[in-house]
């Protein structure tokens, strides 16, 4: 009943990632037309994004469910997560979501992309990489960030460093990525495995209920936030491809643009 009550509120969260339309990705191989934000000006619309962009629809709702069931921490959150520690219904396979909520997946994916970018010259591939290394990087920032301020104790009280999950985190951002980059088919097996990871954080006596489910939040927003800012904000996907053309003896130029 807890798992399900789990993976019940965890959908809350995330069900609005599904809502965003999935268009078809080009594969363009050529440099990219829009000029290029300052450094400071990316920082700010990337850091902001989770409350700029369409991301504010998982944002919002994701923070709100947080206060609610930090709120209700004495009747609710603690009891739920004690319960599912003195039960331990996921038993050994804790390691899998452990593992899977480390950035190990999402440096393996940036490597993946990049390595079709340099030897396959899929400038596409480039694109995800960077989508996947700049949401990683700003979703960790971000937590480490708000751990540090706030200092709750973990369940096991082993450090102070509980909320909010980091593991949900990485994990559900990385969720965000494949699902915004590669489709429903990719997606949703990464969402559940995203799930998953954070069941086992409560499972293994490392957070409450909020601390996951503000980890989860803060992935998810940030993985599509800064997906929408390098697709619509810094316009990323725009290149435009030059070619020789010859034609009944004439020689010219061909220009494609992508729009």
């Amino acid at each position: 009943m807890l798992i399900k009550l789990f993976i019940l509120t965890t959908a809350i969260v995330c069900s609005t990632a599904f809502a965003q339309t999935h268009t078809s990705k080009q594969s363009p191989k050529f440099v990219q037309l829009t000029d290029s934000p300052t450094p400071w000006e990316r920082f700010k619309k990337n850091l902001f994004s989770p409350i700029t962009t369409p991301a504010k629809y998982a944002f919002w709702p994701g923070m709100t469910l947080t206060v609610v069931l930090a709120k209700a921490e004495d009747s609710y959150s603690d009891p739920v997560q004690t319960e599912m520690w003195e039960k331990n219904p996921l038993r050994n396979s804790t390691f899998i979501g452990n593992f899977w909520g480390t950035m190990i997946p999402n440096a393996t994916y940036y490597l993946a992309m990049k390595s079709s970018y340099w030897f396959g010259d899929n400038y596409n591939s480039h694109v995800r990489a960077n989508h996947m290394a700049e949401a990683t990087l700003y979703t960790l920032g971000v937590i480490t960030a708000l751990k540090l301020t706030i200092r709750e104790p973990r369940p096991n009280r082993l450090d102070n460093l509980s909320f909010p999950s980091g593991h949900a985190g990485m994990s559900f951002v990385f969720a965000t990525i494949v699902a915004e980059e590669h489709g429903k088919a990719w997606g949703i097996p990464a969402y559940m495995m995203a799930a998953f990871v954070s069941a086992t954080r409560l499972n293994d006596n490392w957070h409450y209920t909020h601390d996951v489910i503000a980890g989860a939040t803060l992935g998810i927003a940030y993985g599509y936030g800064i997906y929408y800012n390098r697709k619509h904000v810094f316009k990323e996907n725009d290149y435009v491809i030059v070619a020789p053309i010859v034609c009944n003896n004439t020689l010219g130029l061909g220009v494609s643009k992508s729009f």
